[in-house]
């Protein structure tokens, strides 16, 4: 048992409470256990980060194996227009101190 409290679980008797041993990040207002709110937060975050990186892997491993396959003037017009999707970010501008 990795979370012994729901998310979502209320208990006003102990809202809101510092850090202890049996809450180790404290309770909110209504009494809901902090650690436990921010392990299910950072589960949805990692699934979505997870559902990202899989759908760029797809979408790269296609525009990849169309260039390659076609070549000559595809695979040029291709990568010209990476290059101008990309080149945007190494043109900024220095910050002054």
């Amino acid at each position: 048992m990795v979370a012994p409290f729901g998310h979502n679980d209320v208990d006003f008797d102990v809202s809101p409470e510092g850090p202890s041993l049996s809450h180790p990040l404290g309770t909110d207002q209504f009494g809901r256990e902090l650690l436990t709110r921010v392990a299910a937060a950072g589960r949805a975050s990692l699934t979505i980060a997870g559902l990202a990186l899989v759908i760029i892997l797809a979408i790269g491993f296609v525009y990849g194996s169309c260039s390659a396959l076609a070549g000559g003037r595809v695979e040029s017009a291709l990568m010209r227009l990476l290059d101008g999707l990309l080149a945007p970010h190494g043109c900024r501008r220095p910050r002054s101190v």
